[in-house]
């Protein structure tokens, strides 16, 4: 028995499907479902004797975590965890050999909260974050988790995705997945440990990214993920969807509108998926606004409580977006191409600024991102003749602070603490944000190798490297 899981809620709340147009649920409606979750989560405490004793109450995120993929729900790839180091007072916390991490994990971001770094890479084993010590893997994921406290149970909520049997769902180039919402306890086996699955067995979640990039994140116990879904009754859908971290239910969903489609979608050609096959990326959310992008790269803001959409934005005034990642900000949205960066008003989507990157946007294994910290974006180029840089734009004005020359990259840039951290094939390095200077380089060797994106959280800085773990801290 799961001390830590309610009774499974069934069925749909109120008729409500994500068939309906967008709209909240009610007040009350929502209060009712999540009370009597919360009363069903005390029943089970106050019989937990019979089974076993109740699962560690897990302390709630904060911002020092890297509580989900990308670090915030506004995608910045930023922490104010006090990460910060020098290069004389630079140690190995731990260094952990396990076959559980062997394959391509170029650009892996792990996620850290409350004493663990969960590894969503099959078959996504965690680790004790200040020994190193290897626990009990979660079972099969594709893609880090999102954790979430926000729930009526004692314990964290991690939602993921995973690959399920395949089904009628939507086409993911060459598999099905679902999202998942999962009891991190070590002792519970795979039956118990899955709280909710969204669609429902016989369905499939697909979406526009490849092995370890998330479709997901989590804001205020809300679940909210961009792509494709089938549920079993066949009915289908691709945009944003909302769903409750506690149960797995359907708040909302924004389909992208139909007449959108034209022949040049991805989602057009002999495999007739139809314009409803426009996967989004993952959204990024900040001040109530949901922002995400589709499978042509344009920008679409929706409500964060209601789904109903804000505005649309596919052009500027050097053509169309070509949008590959949107980063949130308090003050301008920002849209990630393949050679130029463009800044959005959050208020209507309307163009404040443009900056061409002198090169292509590069990627981390699929994974397309920048940094956001203290008004600078932080971005890797890969110009024309092959080498790459680290470039600088200020979130304001576009304009280019800094940029240094950097090869061989291989996870996406973070920040922490005035910081920029990167990963290359052979070390680990350090750059001052405000300018650009290197403040260390730490060197790897045949057994820690740094392929993965340095997570800077709870004092030190964890990176995933071919069949290992590392993770770094300041001298004592």
């Amino acid at each position: 028995m799961d001390d830590s899981r309610p009774p499974e809620p069934s069925g749909s709340i109120d008729g409500h499907t994500d068939t309906d147009p967008p709209t909240a649920e009610s007040p009350a409606t929502t209060r009712t479902r999540r009370q009597t979750l919360a009363l069903a989560v005390g029943v089970t405490a106050a019989t937990a004797g019979c089974s076993g004793v109740l699962p560690a109450r897990t302390r709630a995120v904060d911002t020092g975590d890297w509580a989900t993929p990308g670090g915030t729900p506004a995608g910045t790839y930023a922490s104010d965890g006090d990460a910060s180091t020098t290069a004389d007072d630079l140690r190995r916390r731990f260094h952990v050999e396990t076959p559980d991490l062997s394959g391509s994990t170029r650009g892996v971001e792990p996620v850290v909260h409350d004493g663990t770094v969960y590894v969503g890479w099959h078959p996504s084993p965690t680790f004790d974050a200040a020994t190193g010590r290897q626990r009990a893997a979660l079972g099969p994921l594709d893609a880090p988790p999102a954790v979430t406290t926000q729930t009526p149970y004692r314990n964290a909520t991690l939602v993921g995705v995973r690959t399920v049997e395949p089904s009628t769902g939507p086409p993911n180039y060459g598999r099905e997945q679902a999202l998942v919402g999962l009891n991190p306890t070590p002792s519970v086996d795979d039956g118990l440990r899955v709280r909710w699955r969204f669609p429902d067995t016989g369905g499939a979640f697909g979406h526009w990214g490849g092995d370890g990039v998330s479709p997901l994140t989590v804001a205020d116990g809300t679940v909210f993920a961009g792509g494709s879904w089938q549920h079993p009754d066949g009915t289908q859908r691709a945009g944003v969807v909302a769903l409750s971290a506690a149960d797995g239910e359907p708040e909302w969903t924004y389909p992208v509108p139909d007449d959108l489609a034209t022949d040049d979608s991805p989602a057009s050609g002999d495999d007739d998926r139809g314009p409803d096959w426009y996967p989004a990326t993952r959204p990024a959310v900040r001040d109530g606004t949901v922002y995400a992008v589709d499978a042509l790269r344009r920008v679409h803001a929706v409500d964060a409580a209601t789904g109903a959409l804000e505005w649309i934005q596919s052009s500027t005034a050097d053509g169309a977006l070509s949008g590959r990642t949107v980063v949130a900000t308090p003050s301008v949205i920002l849209l990630l191409g393949d050679e130029r960066v463009v800044g959005l008003d959050p208020s209507d989507g309307g163009e404040l600024w443009r900056q061409r990157l002198d090169g292509h946007l590069a990627d981390a294994g699929g994974r397309f991102a920048g940094a956001v910290a203290d008004g600078r974006l932080i971005v890797v180029v890969t110009p024309e003749d092959g080498s790459q840089a680290v470039v600088a734009l200020d979130t304001e004005s576009g304009r280019e602070l800094w940029r240094r020359q950097i090869d061989a990259l291989t996870g996406l840039p973070t920040v922490a603490d005035g910081r920029v951290y990167l990963s290359a094939y052979d070390d680990i390095r350090c750059l001052d944000a405000g300018d650009g200077r290197r403040r260390w380089r730490v060197l790897g060797d045949e057994d820690a190798s740094p392929y993965g994106t340095p997570v800077p959280a709870e004092g030190g800085l964890y990176v995933v490297g071919y069949g290992s773990l590392t993770a770094f801290e300041r001298e004592a």
